[in-house]
């Protein structure tokens, strides 16, 4: 028996009560999916709004979300049901003896013309008795419907249709007609994501988690890509936050990571030396560009800086240092701002900061994070004034660029290539940036698969660690 499509509602909105009220018959289904539409685009939009302003984005009556033409997916009906939710037919108790009509969602104004959606639609938000209420997971048990949505919202990049990453084809399965074996546990998952609302109380991050909760076990999946930018595969299980992975099955099976450790700064210390091979240089022009400017580094300062990135003991070297220049209370908000979790002054989580701001301090402008420059500069100021000279001439973000396609060249097209040759008849493949990830029981072989393809490819191999999603 088919399972019927998960959506999110607001809680104790049962549209099956009002299926036959007035102005006329509603169906129920349809309404659930305009709600849901408007939630999780909700908040897509909260979350970029709190990236671009780096601010905590809570006030969702500054949010309206667009309904162009293709998310109007019944026509024939879509403006009814529009007007039944904008309109005033819900009971709502404003004091113990009086009851008020009122709406479900808000209509904003139009929208500005836009040329890819064909159209200049209204917008819509959830009205003001519904602003930051807790939700749920409904469902709608019409097929043709959810079907119609799953031809909406899936979104394959070609390079996994048919170019060269499609081996990950048979792994985000999204035929209809084939079974989809990367499932998610709706019920725990969705307990998860009520706990950590108390936690966080932040209602955007509350409903994105819920989105993405729902998504995988719709079937729902997204796989982007772009070549020119970082070169990375994102997907439901990048954008799925770390805390539900213990959730995930595929085929049954458990799933186990191999984490390279330290990442980012292993490729950094990987162009540092200059030694990649001319074919992976020439095939990444990005790459070539970045040479000249590490020409003049001192050899005992990028080997200093290997050695520390290799071991993976880079960010506990910056520690002390990190405490020496922030109080222990700025240390304290600077975590509050990563984490959901209260900060204990623990050892993980001074790491977790340090990896945080020292990253964050290469991926941006020159003139932003001086407290952290400061710290990388007394131990490698060479390496740094080389970096920021390469930023400050070809933009900041071309340095991430180049460190996450080098990444992505040998975690996916070498690394993943190799193993899904291999083992693709008896182990699947998913990756996550800077880790690969199969099912328990073949873990082994995939950490031995990426070190042999490391040294082929580079002469070198990053610390790995494997991780069991439970």
């Amino acid at each position: 028996m088919k399972k019927p499509y998960a959506v999110i509602n607001f809680t104790k909105l049962e549209f099956e009560k009002i299926e036959n009220t007035p102005p006329d018959f509603l169906d129920s289904n349809y309404l659930k999916y305009l709600v849901h539409h408007v939630l999780k685009n909700l908040a897509f939009h909260i979350e970029q709004a709190k990236r671009e302003d780096e601010k905590e984005m809570e006030d969702i009556t500054t949010i309206y979300i667009p309904l162009y033409s293709q998310a109007r997916i019944n026509e024939r009906i879509h403006a009814k049901h529009k007007n039944f939710l904008c309109g005033n037919y819900i009971d709502h108790k404003k004091t113990r003896t009086t009851i008020q009509k009122r709406s479900i969602l808000y209509q904003g104004e139009y929208v500005a013309w836009d040329n890819q959606n064909k159209g200049k639609p209204f917008s819509y938000r959830p009205s003001d008795i519904y602003k930051n209420k807790p939700i749920c997971v409904d469902y709608i048990d019409d097929i043709k419907l959810s079907k119609k949505i799953r031809e909406l919202e899936v979104k394959i990049h070609p390079v996994v249709y048919s170019g060269k990453y499609k081996f990950l084809k048979k792994y985000f399965v999204f035929e209809p007609r084939k079974p989809n074996l990367l499932e998610i546990n709706l019920e725990n998952a969705i307990e998860l994501c009520q706990t950590r609302r108390k936690l966080h109380n932040n209602y955007g991050k509350y409903l994105n988690e819920a989105s993405q909760i729902v998504d995988i076990y719709n079937g729902l999946f997204r796989i982007y890509y772009n070549k020119n930018t970082d070169g990375r595969l994102h997907t439901n299980l990048t954008r799925l936050p770390r805390v539900y992975r213990k959730h995930l099955k595929y085929n049954n099976k458990t799933l186990v990571e191999v984490d390279l450790s330290n990442s980012i700064v292993f490729f950094l210390a990987v162009l540092l030396r200059r030694s990649l091979p001319l074919n992976i240089v020439t095939k990444y022009p990005i790459l070539l560009m970045i040479y000249k400017y590490l020409e003049s580094i001192d050899i005992i300062e990028i080997q200093e800086f290997e050695k520390l990135s290799i071991s993976g003991e880079i960010y506990d070297f910056f520690i002390p240092a990190f405490r020496e220049n922030y109080k222990p209370n700025i240390i304290a908000k600077l975590y509050k701002k990563i984490s959901d979790e209260p900060y204990e002054d623990r050892d993980e989580q001074i790491r977790k900061l340090v990896k945080k701001r020292l990253l964050a301090m290469l991926f941006s402008e020159t003139k932003d994070y001086t407290i952290e420059q400061k710290i990388f500069s007394n131990k490698f100021p060479e390496i740094l004034e080389n970096l920021n000279n390469y930023k400050n001439e070809n933009g900041y973000n071309k340095l991430s660029h180049a460190l996450f396609q080098l990444e992505a060249f040998c975690m996916i097209d070498k690394a993943g290539g190799k193993f899904n040759k291999a083992y693709s008849k008896v182990a699947p493949l998913f990756t996550l940036h800077d880790c690969l990830i199969t099912t328990l029981g073949y873990e082994k072989d995939l950490k031995e698969t990426m070190e042999k393809a490391f040294i082929e490819t580079l002469g070198v191999t990053p610390n790995m660690k494997i991780k069991v999603w439970e």
